[in-house]
């Protein structure tokens, strides 16, 4: 897909949250896999991907920004929605973000798409720290 691919993960040693790693593996996959054919379709085919992890009073934050075009203006305000897609009908059906925000609705969280980071983009995800 792709010349190269860099990823940067930053963030604390260690945070316990209330999820299930399986679900949130497919998070994580989902959005990798967004970030890899978005920016593999750019000029110089490399792909950034950024994942800075914040703690807050009771929960976490995490950016998750890559390098590729960004989401197109005209499905943003629709874009967990099923079926709303960017991609060719071939790649892909429109499916994967909103199970991403359902994942992610079931752990207490979720996700936002940040239309102010420039270039590439940022989905912005929160879930809830454990009290143990």
């Amino acid at each position: 897909l792709s010349n190269s691919a860099r990823k940067k993960i930053s963030g604390p040693s260690e945070l316990k949250i209330k999820a299930s790693p399986e679900l949130l593996h497919i998070v994580f996959a989902n959005l990798a896999s967004n970030s890899i054919e978005s920016a593999a379709d750019s000029e110089s085919g490399e792909v950034k991907i950024n994942i800075a992890v914040k703690e807050t009073g009771s929960g976490v934050i995490i950016d998750f920004e890559d390098n590729g075009p960004g989401v197109p203006e005209s499905i943003r305000k629709t874009l967990f929605n099923p079926f709303v897609t960017s991609k060719s009908r071939s790649s892909g059906i429109g499916l994967g973000l909103p199970i991403v925000r359902q994942i992610l609705a079931k752990h207490k969280g979720g996700i936002i798409y940040d239309d102010s980071f420039k270039p590439g983009a940022r989905f912005i995800i929160t879930l809830q720290k454990t009290t143990d």
